[in-house]
């Protein structure tokens, strides 16, 4: 499918369920506003973009495919939620690995534009780091099903997840689950809603301060070879480089977009040839940071934390566990795109899981307050 075709079909896709969605539910219901504020903000920026048409395209497919999954978690309890997310994920590793023994020409990266992941499996995912992300997530319930009640299934379960995220080469992904299933393993055992909340502040400090070092670390003060981070650190140097020119609204949204499939804006930064046409800057808030500025990097961290603040209101009154799992693996997604893109992008799994938690929390929170107001004491 081309990428006309493509973009059209999703784009439909969207407007189709977005359009139905809103024929049963109420205003109220859609996301907040801080999510249409990076929208428009994207939209002004896009103005100054190297490929306007192109970004304005995108931009409109992801505004429309975000609003439809938003208020298509909206309709989903945590626990059905969990349990889509897991069958989803295991009914694709077990094709993927399947395609790999079947179908190895496809299902495994040959040498081509990107010599790093030859030989990485990706089996019907379009790229490895697709087939990593969603492994990770699918690790983590795992990791809930071990914890609950130990059986043979549930152990294959696990090793069948462990076992595609190391053929997939998914270090980013692997490292990010291992670190969101221990934070998991702790939030089971807390009770306290105020040690919960500290604890995934904590974190959520952490991810930035991290992301603050990759700026200083990208600043060109140390010394960057084209190999670092598998060439991250040349690319992350390259958006740095973009950023400080316009710190105020970036480089315009859609700056690693191509017209052609070209040379993006930050190729005339970058020496190796294999990064030379990036299609994303892989640290998603560097990236959203070089393109849209410091303004638009401010009202994507605020969107962040009220997507955790919306978990954290309903820990201990909505099916508690589930709960503590979907916010652990809003941590995960977090924490993924630290060395990967896959925030406020189209079709990309960690945008598309982000949304579905915040719609199934917003939902689930509207529900239960209705409730709690139907059994007020002297109500009849």
């Amino acid at each position: 499918m081309s990428t006309a075709m493509s973009a059209t079909f999703y784009t439909v896709i969207g407007l189709v369920i977005a359009l139905s969605m809103l024929s049963k539910t109420r205003w109220s219901r859609l996301p907040p506003f801080i999510y249409h504020l990076a929208f428009i903000w994207f939209a002004v920026t896009m103005m100054t973009s190297a490929f306007p048409f192109t970004a304005g395209g995108r931009l409109v497919q992801t505004y429309v495919i975000g609003l439809a999954i938003f208020m298509l978690g909206y309709q989903l309890s945590p626990r059905d939620l969990v349990f889509s997310l897991f069958a989803s994920s295991t009914l694709l590793i077990i094709l993927s690995l399947g395609a790999g023994f079947l179908l190895p020409i496809s299902a495994i990266h040959q040498p081509g534009i990107e010599p790093a992941v030859v030989g990485d499996w990706r089996g019907v995912f379009f790229h490895k780091n697709h087939a990593a992300a969603v492994t990770g997530a699918n690790f983590i319930i795992c990791t809930h099903l071990i914890l609950s009640r130990l059986s043979l299934i549930r152990i294959v379960l696990i090793g069948l997840s462990c076992c595609f995220l190391y053929v997939s080469g998914g270090k980013n992904a692997a490292f990010a689950a291992a670190l969101s299933s221990a934070a998991y393993v702790a939030l089971v055992n807390l009770k306290d809603k105020q040690v919960v909340t500290a604890l995934f502040l904590f974190a959520c400090y952490a991810i930035i301060s991290l992301v603050v070092a990759v700026g200083i670390f990208s600043s060109g003060s140390l010394d960057v070879s084209a190999d670092a981070f598998t060439g991250r650190g040349e690319i992350w140097a390259a958006l740095w480089a973009v950023f400080e020119q316009n710190p105020i609204a970036g480089g315009g949204y859609g700056l690693l977009f191509s017209d052609d499939g070209g040379l993006s804006v930050i190729s005339g930064f970058l020496s190796s040839q294999w990064a030379n046409s990036p299609t994303h800057g892989h640290n998603a808030f560097l990236e959203l940071m070089a393109s849209t500025g410091v303004v638009g990097i401010t009202i994507v961290l605020i969107f962040i934390h009220t997507t955790f603040k919306s978990i954290l209101r309903s820990i201990d009154i909505i099916e508690p566990t589930y709960i503590r799992l979907l916010l652990s693996i809003n941590l995960y997604l977090m924490a993924h795109n630290v060395l990967e893109s896959g925030l406020f992008d189209r079709k990309r799994f960690s945008w598309m899981i982000i949304l579905l938690i915040f719609g199934c929390m917003t939902g689930a929170r509207h529900r239960f307050s209705c409730l709690s107001r139907s059994h007020q004491p002297g109500d009849i």
